[in-house]
């Protein structure tokens, strides 16, 4: 029931598991639809990159949870950091509008001020801050993940610094 330029967002799960995503993609951007594709960017090969750029109204949302392997993965999951990067490289290679997207937690809220700075180092002009909600495994770890007040009180006062050198949604 949207009309044009309304925003549809494409997500999951993992978007890209779907054999007519990309298609789908292209056709609400025809359309005229803003379009937003969230992805863990794990499944974008070169062709897909090239496919998602031909949807000329679409952003792609990848979601990295640090530049540090490690604690990317102790997030995401084991073997998810190296192909995240290489889809994110893949988006980039073919100029895809593109953001990150960033959840603070325990685990990675030290990091955010390395990530802004590599993320501007590859050429990202905007990340979004996600909101931290307890589901699938974040529900059973959420005493280990979720920030107390005064985190994230501190995580607001370094994203109002941090936003002078990138654009924070």
């Amino acid at each position: 029931q949207l009309e044009p330029p309304a925003v549809v967002a494409l997500s999951g799960g993992e978007p890209l598991m779907r054999n007519d995503i990309i298609p789908l993609l292209q056709q609400f951007a025809q359309e005229g639809y803003r379009c937003s594709l969230l992805t863990n960017a794990t499944l974008i090969t070169p062709s897909i990159a090239v496919q998602i750029k031909e949807a000329k109204r679409a952003t792609v949302q990848v979601s990295l949870e640090s530049f540090d392997k490690n604690v990317h993965e102790s997030i995401r999951g084991k073997n998810t950091f190296e192909q995240t990067m290489e889809g994110i490289r893949n988006l980039m290679g073919a100029g895809c509008r593109l953001r990150l997207s960033f959840t603070p937690t325990k685990l990675n809220i030290d990091t955010f001020e390395d990530y802004v700075t590599q993320a501007r180092a590859l050429g990202i002009r905007a990340i979004h801050v996600c909101t931290y909600t307890p589901q699938g495994r974040g529900n059973k770890n959420q005493d280990s993940l979720r920030l107390d007040e005064h985190q994230l009180f501190e995580f607001q006062i370094l994203l109002k610094k941090l936003s002078k050198k990138v654009q924070i949604l």
